[in-house]
C-alpha cells in the first residue's frame, strides 16, 4: 500500500509485509522507518518515548540500561572458566 501526501506528493509512505518505508523523492529511494529490526530513530522528529526500561544491546547482552534509577553502563565479561558476569559502572 502506498500513501502519498496531498500537499507534498514527493513524500510517500509504503506499507509492506517487511515494514514501513519512507521516501521524500517520489519513490526514487526508500529508507526503513519500522521493520523487524526495530524503529529507525532518524525518523523520530518529535514526540515522547515513554518506556519503563530502555536497553541498548551489544549483541545479546545489555551495554546500557535507562530506567527510573538513571542510566547505567554494563560490561559483559567471562571469567577463566567461561562463566559470564556483568559489571555495572553505574
Amino acid at each position: 500500500m502506498l500513501i502519498t501526501s496531498l500537499s507534498k506528493p514527493n513524500e510517500i509512505v509504503r506499507l509492506v509485509s517487511g515494514g514501513i518505508f519512507l521516501s521524500n523523492n517520489g519513490g526514487d529511494t526508500w529508507t526503513a522507518a519500522i521493520n523487524g529490526n526495530g524503529i529507525n530513530a532518524n525518523h523520530i522528529t518529535s514526540g515522547q518515548i515513554d518506556a519503563q526500561r530502555v536497553n541498548i544491546m551489544a549483541g545479546a547482552f545489555t551495554s546500557f540500561r535507562w530506567d527510573e534509577k538513571g542510566l547505567n553502563a554494563y560490561k559483559f565479561d567471562r571469567d577463566d572458566s567461561g562463566t559470564p558476569s556483568f559489571f555495572n559502572f553505574g
